[in-house]
């Protein structure tokens, strides 16, 4: 019995070339090992010290997160009398070492700390002007990192 062209017979699939391959895997694999992220929020340190002052100011963290940037406000008059350094438990995160302290300036620092639920976060600021008082601002934006 003659068979006829087209019926009862499945075409072969086409096969991918090699780099479409490894492109899929290479994806997959990214899809994997990504770190998964929920919910982003801010923590605002707005602080005014008078003059010869410091304060250290805290606010717990509202779930496992990480730090991905730091804002701050240096006012016009600062002229480096004022100082600031933020931080999360007993460690410094920004700058690394020693303070921060500019002049009417309102810089953005990107960054990738790593922070656990109910850690506190805090602002450390120091007036060393001895005949005004400033305000300082601090917004630490979170990215809270999800079980993946």
């Amino acid at each position: 019995m003659e068979q006829r062209p087209g019926i009862g017979q499945v075409p072969p699939k086409p096969v991918a070339p090699l780099e479409e391959k490894v492109d899929y895997l290479v994806r997959a694999v990214a899809a994997l090992t990504a770190p998964v992220f929920g919910e982003t929020t801010q923590i605002k340190f707005h602080e005014t010290l008078q003059p010869l002052t410091g304060t250290r100011v805290e606010e717990e963290c509202p779930f496992n997160a990480a730090i991905t940037s730091i804002a701050f406000h240096f006012p016009p008059g600062c002229d480096g009398l004022v100082d600031v350094m933020v931080g999360h438990g007993h460690k410094q995160c920004f700058p690394r070492n020693g303070y921060l302290s500019l002049d009417s300036a309102t810089p953005v620092f990107s960054t990738h700390e790593l922070v656990n639920k109910s850690e506190n976060i805090w602002v450390e600021v120091n007036n060393a002007d001895s005949g005004n008082p400033h305000t300082i601002s601090v917004i630490v934006t979170l990215q809270e990192r999800m079980a993946s």
